[in-house]
C-alpha cells in the first residue's frame, strides 16, 4: 500500500527525474569534450601529412615503396606533435599513371575521458594529402646557329656545352621516355653559309628624290595705306572720273609717313626737380 501511495504521489518528482538523467547528460558533455579534443588532433595531423607529402613529393622518384614508407613515417613524427595520438600508421602511395602522383594518408586512435561511461573507449582520427605533378608531354625546338662566324673564338664549342646541359635536365625532369620530345633546327638559309660566305640582299632599286617645292615670295615690307573703299547701292551706278580715279589711285599707293606734332602742341614744361624735359603728355 505504501508503495503503491509512493508512486501515485507527484510531489517531489524532480530527484527521481535528475537521477534518471544524469547518466545521459553526463554521457553528451563528455562527448563534446571528447571530440574536441580529437578534432585538434586531427587538424594537427593534417597538417603534419600535407608537410610530409610535399616532401615526399621530390623524392618518391627515385626511392623504393620500403625506402618511402620509412623516410614518410620519419618526418611525419617529426612534424606531428600530439602525444594522446596513439597508433598512428603512416601509407605512402606512389603512381605514374595519368602523371606523378603521391597518396599519404595516417590513422589513429584517441583515448576517451567521458564517452566511457557510454562505452566508447577510444575515438578513430585519420586524414589523407595527394600531390600531383608531372608535365603533359612537352614539345622544345631548338634553332642553333651553325653558320661561319659561330667557327670564330669557340662559339660553336660553347653552343654544344650549352645545348648538351639543356638536354640533360630535360630528360632528368622526364618521369616517361615519352614525356619530353627535342628537335634541333639548323640556321635558315640565306644565313652565313658553314664555309663563311655570306648570302647579300638584293640591291633596293633607286627611287627619283621628290621634286623641290616652290619658294613663296616674301611680303613687301613697306607699308602702304589702303583707301577706303566707297560702299555702292544695289541698284545705282557710280560715276568716276579721271581725276577721282587718279586721287583714289595716289592715295593708296602713297607710303605711310608718321605725323609730326605740331609745335604749338608741345610740352614746353620744365620739371622742378629733374633738369631733363618731359615727353608731352598730349
Amino acid at each position: 500500500m505504501s508503495l503503491f501511495r509512493f508512486f501515485k504521489d507527484r510531489r517531489g518528482g524532480v530527484a527521481p527525474m535528475f537521477a534518471l538523467a544524469i547518466i545521459p547528460v553526463f554521457g553528451l558533455i563528455g562527448a563534446a569534450v571528447d571530440y574536441s579534443r580529437a578534432n585538434s588532433v586531427r587538424t594537427g595531423m593534417q597538417s603534419a601529412i600535407d608537410a610530409t607529402a610535399l616532401a615526399m613529393a621530390k623524392l618518391a622518384p627515385t626511392l623504393t615503396q620500403t625506402q618511402l614508407q620509412q623516410q614518410a613515417t620519419a618526418y611525419f613524427n617529426a612534424m606531428f606533435n600530439h602525444p594522446e595520438a596513439l597508433n598512428l600508421v603512416i601509407t605512402p602511395t606512389y603512381t605514374t599513371a595519368g602523371g606523378s602522383q603521391l597518396v599519404i594518408s595516417v590513422s589513429g586512435t584517441v583515448n576517451t575521458s567521458f564517452m566511457r561511461i557510454m562505452g566508447f573507449s577510444s575515438l578513430n582520427v585519420g586524414s589523407t594529402s595527394t600531390v600531383k605533378w608531372g608535365n603533359s608531354r612537352l614539345r622544345v625546338a631548338l634553332v642553333l646557329d651553325n653558320t661561319g662566324s659561330m667557327f670564330e673564338y669557340n662559339k660553336i664549342g660553347a653552343l654544344k656545352t650549352a645545348t648538351n646541359d639543356l638536354l640533360t635536365q630535360l630528360r632528368n625532369a622526364a618521369t616517361n621516355s615519352a614525356d619530353v620530345y627535342v628537335s634541333i633546327i639548323p640556321a635558315p638559309p640565306g644565313s652565313t653559309g658553314a664555309t663563311g660566305t655570306r648570302t647579300m640582299a638584293p640591291a633596293r632599286k633607286a627611287t627619283t628624290p621628290p621634286p623641290p617645292r616652290p619658294r613663296v615670295p616674301a611680303w613687301p615690307r613697306t607699308a602702304t595705306r589702303v583707301g577706303r573703299p566707297r560702299a555702292t547701292v544695289p541698284g545705282t551706278a557710280v560715276s568716276q572720273t579721271a581725276a577721282g580715279r587718279a586721287r583714289r589711285q595716289a592715295r593708296t599707293t602713297t607710303p605711310m609717313r608718321m605725323r609730326r606734332t605740331p609745335a604749338s602742341h608741345r610740352c614746353s614744361r620744365r620739371s622742378s626737380t629733374a633738369p631733363v624735359r618731359r615727353r608731352c603728355c598730349h
